[in-house]
C-alpha cells in the first residue's frame, strides 16, 4: 500500500488515517476514548479501518475530538493511566496534531476549523486546547 508520510502520520492512498509507529500511544488513546463514548463512526476512523468520505463524517469526528480531548484532560488531572499511558497530555497533542493534519490533507480543514470554533465557544476559560 503506497503512503504519503507527514510528521506524525500517513495518509494512505485510498484516503484513511495511518498512524506510524512512534504515534501507537495517540492512537491507543483515541480508541479508548473512543470506546468509552460508544461512537462506532470514531472507533473506525481511529483504527484504520475507514477514511472519512463525507463532510459531515469530517465534521462528526473533529466534533469527537474535542470530546476525547476533554476526558484525556479529566484523566490527567487524576494521574490516571490509560492503556498504561501516564503522559496523556503529551500523546493527545500529537493526536491533535495527526488529526488535524488529516483533515487538512484531506480537505476538510473548514470542518476541522468549524468544530474547534464550535468546542471553543461552549467551554468554560479553565478548559483550554492548543490550537493546531
Amino acid at each position: 500500500m503506497k503512503t504519503v508520510l507527514q510528521k506524525h502520520k500517513a495518509v494512505s492512498d485510498n484516503g484513511m488515517l495511518i498512524f506510524d509507529p512512534e504515534s501507537e500511544n495517540a492512537q491507543k488513546l483515541a480508541l479508548h476514548y473512543s470506546k468509552k463514548i460508544g461512537d462506532t463512526l470514531a472507533k473506525k476512523f481511529f483504527s484504520s479501518q475507514i477514511a472519512l468520505s463525507n463532510k459531515d463524517e469530517a465534521y462528526h469526528i473533529a466534533s469527537i475530538f474535542w470530546e476525547l480531548s476533554d476526558l484525556a484532560a479529566d484523566d490527567n488531572q487524576k494521574n490516571i493511566a490509560v492503556e498504561g499511558i501516564v503522559d496523556l497530555e503529551f500523546w493527545m497533542y500529537k493526536l491533535l496534531n495527526i488529526t488535524s493534519g488529516y483533515m487538512e490533507k484531506s480537505g476538510y480543514k473548514k470542518q476541522w476549523l468549524a468544530a474547534k470554533d464550535a468546542y471553543d465557544n461552549s467551554i468554560t476559560p479553565s478548559h483550554s486546547h492548543p490550537t493546531p
